[in-house]
This record gives structure tokens, C-alpha cells and sequence, in this order.
């Protein structure tokens, strides 16, 4: 035995939240919200649960005396669409004593798109973040086994494609959407219904093509191949498309264009209008997110709804609530798409409707 000649007191073990939330008999979630001074928590239980942590010597570090934060990460910030998104996480983060931090990919989409984000950059947010939330985007396998490694939270809006078992996913229904708007136009007699599709490498724009193939197929109409366009979700895409529906045939040219999105719509107005085509007396468009963009186009937009600020306030939602211990479990939600009309469609030409 080696004497070292100290006979000071052993050092003091750091109390930790669990250790409290032991000697309160209540979850260390509670413990959490009561020392971060939440409302959700009542006044009695907060006064009880900081006496226990002053008697047990609690001193919480530096990051524990942050506000905790969540990180919002995509490669499209310049889209209206990310921006009701963030808008909605950033709501409801507020709402819940939770910050929101964001940073952008920066790599214009491609596959690997979220490769950077499982590295040093992940270690360092997870000192101060709870979780992290990908919009709009591929999710790297890396990705979700790094966030699992470091106990982030992680979840997704509108994947670009197929996410691992074990991720929240959050989305609108897009099928549905797209099958409701192209019925729409079926039942004011339209039969030559053109699409204009967005990014070809996007699963919500997949979901969409197929709403509108099925709608088609429902009604017993065919689709030609002719008929089918675009590349992306903007407006230079939406105009050459229906430049190209358009200049075919007069007896094969639609008499309405649905479209990928609200973007993608107004180029196709636009190329209506350069090639004096009249919407909607001549040819019907509709769009889909129901932007801002809807209400102001000319004419306004006939539009598929979809719940962009409710969508990122899932989002942040589901990392809160899996933090808090409220669950567990990962799962896709998919909220509900409307169409909304307005002057961009009415019946097709001699279809005889009032």
C-alpha cells in the first residue's frame, strides 16, 4: 500500500440528473423541464426538485445550463417551401423552450447530400442539440447510424428518397393530393391532361406523378408519353414543359396541365400566355403546395394544399418528444393535402358543363 500522504476529503461525485430524478421517485424528463425552469411542470414540482438537487449539491455544466437547441439542416433554403418549413420548426421549438439552430448543405442535392453531417460536425452539435432535423433531402445511411452513436434524435421532412428503419419521417400526402387535383380536371370534362413533373431523383415528386397516372387510369384515360415533362420543381422547368404539351397536335395537345408545383405552374401559365393560349379558357393548370404564389398569380392558381408550416412543426415536435421520453418509436406521419380552386381551371373546351 502506498501512502501519499493526503488526508483531505475524497472528491465529491457530480450529480447527474438521474441521481435526482432517483431521489424525487419521478423520470429524469421531469427532472429536466423542472430544472430548465419549463411551465409544463408545475410550480410545486419545480420548487421540490430544486430543493432535492441543492440538498444533493447538483451543479449543472455549462451545456446543461444552455438552452437545449435542434438542428435543421437541408440544401434548398432559397425554396418557399423550406422556408414555411423552418418557419414551423422554428415555432414550435420556441413554444417548447427549445432553441433552433440551421446550416445549409451547400452541395446542390446530391446523393450523398447529408455525408458531411456525420462526422466532426455531428460530434460537435451534439454537445449542445438534442437532435437534428434533414429537409428535403437524401439521408446517408452514415447519417442515421451517426446520430444513433451519439444519442441525437433524428428526423426527416420530405426525404428525397427511401429513409433506415429506425427515422421519423414527415411528409404530406402526395398521392392523394395529386389524384384529388387530377380528378378535379376530370370532372370538368378535361381527357387530355398533361403533367408537369418536379425533381426527377425526389420521392414526393414520384408520389405526385403517380397520384395523377392513377387518377388517369381510374377514369380510363391514357396517358402518352408526350404528355409527361419536366425535370425540377422551377419555373424554367414548368415553362419548356408546357412549351412542349402545347406545340403537339392540335389533337393531341391538353386541354389542362397539372404540375409538380406552384413554381412549376406558373411557368407553364407563362408559356400559355407567350403562345396565346388563354388559362383557363383554353387550357386549365393546377398546382401544388398552395404558396403564396396561388393566391397572386394571374389568374390565381388552383392549388393542392399542403400543410408546410404544420410539417416542420412536426418535425420538431417528434425530436422534442422522443427527448422527453414521450416516444419512442419511429414512425412516417403523412398530413393531409386539400385542393383549393381558384381561377386557373374550369371546364374543358366543349365539354358542355354551365
Amino acid at each position: 500500500m502506498i501512502d501519499t500522504g493526503n488526508t483531505g476529503p475524497a472528491p465529491r461525485q457530480r450529480v447527474t440528473i438521474a441521481m435526482i430524478a432517483e431521489a424525487a421517485g419521478t423520470s429524469r424528463a421531469t427532472v429536466s423541464k423542472a430544472l430548465n425552469g419549463r411551465t409544463d411542470v408545475s410550480a410545486a414540482t419545480r420548487d421540490s426538485i430544486a430543493a432535492i438537487a441543492t440538498e444533493l449539491g447538483y451543479r449543472p455544466t455549462g451545456a446543461a445550463q444552455a438552452v437545449q437547441s435542434i438542428a435543421f439542416v437541408t440544401n434548398e433554403f432559397d425554396s418557399i417551401y423550406t422556408a414555411h418549413v423552418l418557419s414551423g420548426a422554428i415555432s414550435e421549438c420556441a413554444g417548447q423552450g427549445y432553441l433552433l439552430t440551421s446550416g445549409h448543405l451547400g452541395i446542390g442535392g446530391a446523393p450523398d447530400a447529408t455525408r458531411p453531417l456525420s462526422d466532426a460536425w455531428l460530434s460537435a452539435v451534439s454537445r449542445t442539440h438534442i437532435g437534428v432535423i434533414v429537409a428535403t433531402t437524401h439521408v446517408d445511411p452514415s447519417l442515421v447510424r451517426g446520430c444513433g452513436r451519439l444519442g441525437l434524435h433524428l428526423v426527416a421532412v420530405d426525404p428525397k428518397g427511401p429513409v433506415e428503419e429506425g427515422v421519423t419521417t414527415i411528409g404530406a400526402t402526395n398521392w392523394n393530393g395529386a389524384l384529388t387535383a387530377t380528378q378535379h380536371l376530370i370532372g370538368l370534362g378535361h381527357r387530355r391532361i398533361a403533367f408537369s413533373r418536379g425533381a426527377t431523383d425526389s420521392m414526393p415528386a414520384g408520389e405526385r406523378e403517380q397520384g395523377y397516372r392513377s387518377a388517369m387510369r381510374m377514369a380510363g384515360l391514357d396517358v402518352p408519353p408526350a404528355l409527361v415533362g419536366g425535370d425540377d420543381y422551377s419555373f424554367a422547368s414548368g415553362h419548356s414543359s408546357a412549351l412542349s404539351f402545347l406545340r403537339l397536335p392540335e389533337f393531341e395537345r391538353p386541354t389542362a396541365i397539372m404540375c409538380a408545383s406552384d413554381l412549376v405552374a406558373l411557368g407553364a401559365i407563362e408559356a400559355c400566355r407567350s403562345l396565346g393560349v388563354a388559362v383557363p379558357r383554353d387550357c386549365s393548370v393546377i398546382g401544388f403546395d398552395d404558396s403564396e404564389l396561388a393566391a397572386l398569380s394571374s389568374p390565381p392558381l388552383t392549388s393542392v394544399r399542403q400543410p408546410m408550416r404544420h410539417m416542420g412543426e412536426a418535425a420538431a415536435r417528434a425530436v422534442i418528444d422522443q427527448h422527453e421520453g414521450r416516444t419512442s418509436a419511429s414512425h412516417p406521419m403523412r398530413l393531409e393535402t386539400r385542393l383549393v380552386i381558384r381561377d386557373s381551371t374550369c371546364p374543358a373546351p366543349g365539354a358542355g358543363h354551365a
